[in-house]
């Protein structure tokens, strides 16, 4: 007797192919069985009748290590990720990911975290444990060798490969040469260079970030990863066609260099990315201070390229009722301030984030389509109603299938699908999960085609999506009848296992 039947559904099991009608069988925590099981005992049935049943989700790219905001730690339910279908998450990205990692995989096991969780290892945390108490700058060749000896036993422990973010940094600071030096031993173990590149956009030089992630790949032969591709701001508009350029070419190479993608027009950091170009000239007191006018001078170009400061909506951590949602140009207005002079006190403020519409939709659509170009929520944990957030900690896989898929059609089902599900767990080297075979384990997601879609918005982020019935996690419902259920059935996944 199995323990739960999948009966009725068309099955799209994750390799790109179009569905077929067939039913599902649970046993324990694996699938049994697939096929035409309609006399087949079991202790639970599902109809899934006019339903899509296929593999659990893959969030490529989540900040559920985060803390002490937002993270596995605070929020071990994470409703907000599972109600989407995610059934694994992988965590530590942008070079920000807790340290060290047995003790990260021990707290998350105590917690019994709804989603399967896997973890990247961040190099400035190990850099930082290898240079203890020097300035930022390059390593030594001495701290170089400490590096990768930390590297090595985060490998060993389960990371699943390596995160930077060297986002508007000098080579002085972060040097491609140590990335590959880095990267030597990550390769060793078949993990992933992830990276948040040092520009988006913002100052016209992500054709050089992108080629240098593809140089690390190249050097180091490491399978790299290019953390949410987006063109940020109006000088990089329009060059979605050159990247994906790059792209194909490394790949055709024999590099492996991927990108995760949330689909949205706008993305999410602190407010104190308005002065990221300036931090290598000037001392955060000096911005604040005699250097003023030069950070006035950055803002307003910063908001010629977001076109507007409207563009800008607050998300304090705090909660401000002031800020919460507000975007830059109101709250100036409610001040009698400038929007650049607004936006400088905010930054001055500190602990400060926001949500940028700094994207075209055109290239957004063009990254989407992409063969190499995966789907990832880059978002938190999140609580209903604390605070603001962007969209996409709610709505990034129900957005994708129902808006760009069902309404719009930039993409088949099998390939949001495919994107969803086993071409990242492959990227990761997460077994025996994203694909729909017996054998694999039972992480399976139920939705409706016809209703599934977002309802989270710019200003109105915090809401569930609908059309997500069932979420199967290592054979437990951790979602049932569109609701979370009390199952904690998520675990941890170390590299390799």
């Amino acid at each position: 007797m199995f323990d739960i039947l999948i009966q009725n559904g068309a099955v799209v099991d994750g390799t790109g192919f179009e569905g077929v009608q067939a039913d599902i069988a649970v046993a324990g925590d694996r699938i049994a069985a697939i096929g035409s099981l309609q006399r087949a005992e079991a202790r639970e049935r599902i109809d899934a009748a006019g339903k899509i049943v296929c593999p659990g989700f893959v969030d490529t790219h989540n900040h559920a290590d985060a803390r002490p905001h937002y993270g596995v730690r605070v929020i071990p339910h994470a409703d907000n990720l599972i109600r989407q279908g995610i059934t694994t998450t992988i965590a530590g990205h942008c070079g920000g990911a807790s340290y060290p990692i047995d003790k990260v995989f021990i707290e998350v096991e105590a917690l019994r975290f709804h989603s399967n969780f896997a973890l990247l290892v961040g190099y400035p945390s190990v850099k930082a444990m290898a240079r203890p108490g020097k300035p930022p700058g390059n390593p030594t060749d001495e701290e170089t060798v400490e590096i990768q000896k930390l590297l090595r036993k985060s490998m060993e422990a389960g990371a699943v490969g390596m995160s930077t973010g060297p986002i508007g940094q000098p080579q002085s600071i972060w040097s491609t040469q140590e990335f590959i030096e880095a990267s030597k031993v990550v390769a060793e173990y078949d993990g992933v260079y992830d990276s948040h590149i040092r520009d988006e956009g913002e100052w016209g030089r992500h054709i050089e970030a992108i080629e240098e992630v593809v140089a690390i790949s190249r050097e180091a032969g490491v399978s790299a990863q290019i953390s949410h591709i987006k063109l940020w701001g109006r000088k990089a508009w329009g060059d979605a066609d050159r990247v994906m350029q790059i792209l194909n070419d490394a790949n055709r190479q024999g590099c492996r260099v991927n990108c995760d993608q949330y689909p949205y027009h706008g993305g999410y950091r602190g407010v104190s990315g308005l002065l990221f170009a300036l931090q290598k000239d000037y001392t955060k007191e000096q911005l604040f201070g005699d250097k003023k006018d030069a950070a006035l001078e950055e803002i307003r170009y910063q908001f010629h390229q977001l076109g507007g400061s409207q563009n800008v909506i607050l998300c304090p951590y705090d909660g401000d009722p002031e800020l919460n949602g507000k975007t830059i140009r109101q709250v100036a207005e409610a001040h009698g301030q400038s929007e650049e002079e607004c936006a400088w006190e905010l930054c001055k403020k500190g602990n400060l984030s926001a949500c940028w519409l700094a994207m075209r939709e055109e290239d957004v659509r063009a990254f989407m389509r992409c063969p190499h170009v995966m789907v990832g929520t880059d978002g938190h944990l999140r609580e209903p109603n604390d605070g603001h957030c962007h969209p996409r900690n709610y709505g990034t896989y129900p957005r994708l299938l129902g808006r760009y898929v069902r309404d719009e059609k930039v993409l088949s089902l099998p390939q949001a699908v495919h994107k969803m599900t086993q071409q990242p767990a492959e990227k990761y080297g997460i077994k025996r999960r994203g694909v729909l075979k017996e054998g694999c384990f039972a992480d399976i997601v139920v939705f409706d085609p016809e209703t599934i879609i977002d309802h989270a918005t710019w200003f109105e982020p915090h809401q569930y999506c609908t059309g997500i019935e069932h979420v199967l996690v290592n054979g437990r419902f951790a979602v049932r009848d569109g609701q979370t259920t009390d199952e904690r059935p998520g675990r941890v996944l170390r590299r390799g296992g």
